[in-house]
């Protein structure tokens, strides 16, 4: 038998609103990098969005763009936490 995550998308949006409350007027950044630790980003991010995060941070651009298709329409801040190869930065730049 397999382990599995069940994750709750309400509790994950209380969990954020209680996160940004402590923080008082600052910025926070939801990492999702490595799908969101293997829970889903497809799930994860837009959860976190209705929530009202902003704020989103990916290992490297390839993630990044996954995560602006996953939440298009929509324009949220993403930070990268690996540099990019010269051809990756290249077709970012292109790309936003």
């Amino acid at each position: 038998m397999r382990a599995r995550a069940l994750i709750s998308v309400s509790a994950l949006a209380h969990n954020w609103k209680t996160i940004t409350a402590h923080a008082r007027g600052s910025q926070v950044c939801a990492v999702v990098k490595a799908n969101a630790y293997g829970h889903g980003m497809e799930i994860v991010a837009p959860a976190l969005w209705e929530a009202g995060c902003r704020w989103f941070a990916t290992t490297d651009a390839e993630e990044g763009r996954r995560l602006l298709d996953i939440l298009s329409g929509r324009h949220p801040k993403v930070l990268v936490l690996s540099p990019p190869e010269d051809d990756e930065a290249l077709a970012l730049f292109r790309a936003h």
